[in-house]
């Protein structure tokens, strides 16, 4: 795969921008757990009109696998679990193999696409499930123990399982936002 300086400016750009605004939704998680739901919701849904801004640049494969693989370290260098490379590397491939049958421009596929893409964050989520003990500790270190107690009681494994399901859905509800927005607003501004 072979990048234009174009598309990897492009890249570095809506991939900042979809940091910024994923961080700022999700330090509202700092101040209780349940607003972690919240805020990762709120981002998802923003960032829709991202991604879909994003893909008004993309000609060819490889750049959301990009992306996502950007996201998965930004958030391992900021203290998630290296999972999160590997989870973000699989559903960006994914997520470009399904937008990539659209040509990557058609609403279905875009819309499946994002729903899909969200999935890198499921990296977070997963040691809840297989070395919870020790991310709880950690947890209680960082953020204190009534904090840490108030999460252990929100994010068991099931809601765990139903919420890395949920990102899918809410991908995909910020995905068609982002289409939306995209015709409404930004095609007609001549910005996509």
């Amino acid at each position: 795969m072979k990048f234009t300086p174009k598309e990897l400016i492009a890249l570095g750009i809506f991939t900042a921008v979809y940091t910024v605004i994923y961080m700022a939704f999700n330090m509202l998680g700092a101040v209780a757990p349940i607003l972690q739901l919240v805020g990762a919701t709120l981002a998802t849904l923003l960032n829709g009109i991202t991604f879909m801004l994003f893909l008004t640049r993309v000609r060819h494969a490889g750049l959301i696998t990009l992306m996502a693989l950007l996201l998965g370290i930004l958030v391992t260098i900021a203290g998630h679990h290296p999972i999160s490379i590997v989870t973000a590397l699989v559903a960006g491939i994914a997520a470009d193999v399904i937008a990539s049958r659209g040509g990557y421009r058609a609403t279905v596929p875009t819309v499946v696409a994002y729903g899909v893409f969200n999935l890198w964050v499921a990296g977070g989520y997963l040691p809840l499930l297989f070395m919870r003990d020790s991310v709880l500790s950690e947890y209680r270190r960082q953020m204190g123990d009534q904090w840490a107690d108030a999460f252990n009681a929100l994010f068991s494994p099931a809601v765990i399982i139903v919420l890395i399901i949920g990102t899918v859905v809410v991908g995909m509800i910020g995905g068609w936002i982002g289409r939306r927005a995209l015709s409404k607003h930004f095609e007609r501004a001549g910005l996509a």
